[in-house]
């Protein structure tokens, strides 16, 4: 890989780019974002870096960070992502997995996937890396959940995680949203559903981490969990997961994470200096 800096303009056209790629778009309008970056650059508060593959001359990777007396932000965008194995098979589209290990041939990475096959049983193996990634992502999604109430209730992130810890976290969130944000019609919408369904996925997730996880004995193996009652009359709960159940909940985490790091963007700018 070959690391350097770019323009605001290269990077904004390579993000853009991966965004059509993937059949999604962008929270922000990106002619936004590239004219924060030129005006950061200027005042020495923003950088650009590439990672570019020596074989192909392709960037595989791109990250840009902004940042003032107060925030942080950033886009980060790249070409091996959702990397998704074949099940129970160690091929992967596009080589890019297989690439992953063999950059790190005889270092942390072969270490690494020796240790998780000694950790796991094998029938496990297919759900370590959507699990993985449902782990980072929903913790990504909490911390910007985190941020945008500490921006509309005027706390810090601690005062927002004490709001979040309540019993009815969710009436006060959506509360905040409606009386504070300003924003109305379909941006107001899409938002509270955006809230209400993180909720559910979080629920979703909660059976993963917490759920008694068990193997089928019968067929390969397959891996299901069993959620033991939480609550005084109600039933065992069992799930026979899949692999592309995992990573859908993944995705959505990332969506969750997107708009509400968006949505905190935008209550700032709203507000005058």
């Amino acid at each position: 890989m070959i690391v350097s800096t770019t323009t605001p303009r290269t990077f904004i056209d390579t993000y853009a780019a991966d965004l059509r790629r993937r059949h999604r778009k962008s929270y922000a309008p990106l002619g936004i974002a590239h004219d924060a970056l030129e005006e950061g650059l200027r005042r020495g508060q923003a950088c650009i870096f590439t990672a570019t593959s020596r074989v192909t001359g392709e960037v595989d990777a791109a990250v840009a960070s902004l940042w003032d007396e107060v925030n942080y932000y950033y886009w980060m965008t790249t070409r091996r992502i959702h990397v998704r194995p074949v099940h129970n098979s160690t091929e992967y589209p596009d080589g890019a997995w297989q690439r992953s290990w063999d950059d790190n041939a005889g270092g942390a990475g072969s270490g690494t996937r020796q240790m998780t096959n000694d950790l796991v049983d094998d029938s496990y193996w297919p759900l370590v890396q959507p699990l993985g990634n449902l782990v980072i992502l929903c913790a990504r999604a909490e911390a910007s959940l985190f941020d945008l109430v500490a921006v509309l209730a005027g706390v810090d992130e601690r005062q927002a995680q004490a709001v979040l810890k309540q019993p009815d976290a969710k009436g006060q969130v959506l509360t905040l949203v409606r009386d504070r944000s300003g924003f109305q019609g379909g941006e107001l919408t899409e938002l509270v559903e955006g809230i209400e369904n993180y909720w559910t996925d979080r629920g979703h997730r909660n059976r993963y981490y917490h759920d008694e996880w068990h193997l089928f004995l019968t067929g390969s193996g397959t891996a299901a969990t069993r959620g033991l009652p939480s609550h005084k009359g109600s039933q065992i709960v069992f799930d026979n997961l899949t692999v592309e159940e995992i990573w859908a909940l993944a995705a959505r985490f990332r969506e969750h994470d997107d708009l509400f790091t968006h949505a905190a963007y935008v209550v700032l700018r709203s507000r005058p200096e």
